[in-house]
């Protein structure tokens, strides 16, 4: 099921992926300046200390989850400039157009997914010695 994106879409698709890519730079950025605004405070006790250990820690996932996603818009730019973008990336078969427009950084069709998340829950289940 090859296909090539109409115009509509190649353009929805780039607008949607330069306003997110604008976004997470902006989040990065600002996150960059907060960890290096953030005075860790006074610590009264171990649950003050505990309370500062989680935001920390929830604050640094969320900068890796933001890191992530910027390299996924990157990562979908570079196939829309490269003209392979909308090609599932195991089969190379088209990717259905309201499934790149719902998430237009995916890199496979539904059935390649599908196939790939049974692969991955058949390894994350055997057991390793």
């Amino acid at each position: 099921m090859r296909h090539t994106l109409s115009d509509d879409d190649r353009r929805f698709v780039q607008q949607t992926l330069l306003r997110r890519r604008a976004v997470l730079e902006q989040r990065l950025a600002q996150r960059e300046r907060s960890l290096h605004s953030d005075t860790l405070g006074e610590v009264h006790d171990r649950g003050d200390e505990a309370v500062r250990d989680l935001d920390s820690e929830l604050k640094l996932a969320a900068t890796e989850r933001s890191a992530v996603d910027y390299e996924e818009v990157l990562g979908a730019l570079a196939r829309l400039g490269e003209g392979t973008y909308g090609l599932c990336v195991d089969c190379k078969d088209g990717i259905d157009i309201a499934r790149l427009r719902a998430t237009p950084t995916v890199t496979r069709c539904l059935a390649c997914q599908t196939q790939h998340e049974v692969d991955q829950d058949e390894r994350d289940a055997t057991p390793s010695l």
